[in-house]
């Protein structure tokens, strides 16, 4: 049976090396020797009870609430949670409760995480990330252009009152009206940055797809190749058909 994914196979070898040189090497150095993640040495260190120092402002009743809670509520919350009920100096973070947990091999199933996920979405935990984001990035003013990668592809967008939209699409049906169904548009000089009226051209599909194709055979020419191989060989095969 194979092993799961990240399971690291531990050796006598290598539990022996551990014990012999966790006070005098460092995680990096040890896990670099063994050739593992700091994290999963970490982890078998505390399984053996191998501390360099161990987290004394943790007391009783915060562990016991740990243990009562952590499958439960998520290490972020848990943070939250503490700095509200004990208060330190350096407060509580993220990385104290997973640490912790770390030490006393606690761990959430899939489920758990999945129901843990889901709870704090449908109470809005995650409602502000967008908004803070764009409070980080700086909020745009209608009218501004920015640029997006879109599946791979750099694409100009203008801020509207409903939120940024392609600025081809709103450059276009601004002087030329709505855009009839099953026509797209694209720029003549396949420059994606350059929009600019006199640039723009409404194509259909098939036209769009032999211009993509002509694109990428020009830039490969082992793709052009290839194709010319595949024309011959569709029309051979059709010659034969035929006789």
């Amino acid at each position: 049976m194979p092993n799961p994914v990240n399971k690291i196979m531990w050796t006598d070898e290598m539990i022996d090396f551990v014990k012999l040189n966790h006070q005098s090497l460092n995680s990096t150095e040890l896990a670099s020797h063994l050739k593992i993640g700091r994290t999963k040495l970490r982890e078998k260190c505390y399984e053996l009870g191998l501390y360099k120092m161990q987290l004394e402002y943790w007391i009783k009743e915060q562990i016991d609430f740990l243990l009562t809670h952590y499958k439960l509520i998520g290490d972020t919350e848990l943070a939250v949670m503490y700095n509200q009920r004990w208060k330190k100096n350096k407060g509580w973070t993220k990385k104290h409760i997973e640490k912790k947990r770390r030490l006393l091999n606690l761990k959430r199933t899939n489920a758990e995480k999945k129901t843990i996920f889901q709870r704090n979405k449908e109470a809005g935990a995650w409602a502000m990330c967008s908004i803070k984001a764009w409070q980080k990035r700086g909020v745009a003013k209608n009218g501004e252009l920015r640029v997006f990668k879109i599946v791979g592809r750099q694409v100009v967008h203008i801020k509207t009152t409903n939120g940024f939209i392609w600025y081809s699409r709103y450059l276009w049906e601004k002087q030329n009206g709505k855009i009839p169904e099953g026509m797209m548009l694209r720029t003549k000089d396949n420059n994606s940055l350059n929009i600019v009226i006199e640039n723009l051209e409404l194509i259909d599909a098939a036209e769009n797809a032999r211009r993509n194709i002509a694109i990428k055979m020009a830039k490969n020419p082992d793709l052009r190749r290839a194709n010319y191989l595949l024309n011959k060989i569709k029309k051979t095969i059709k010659t034969h058909e035929q006789h």
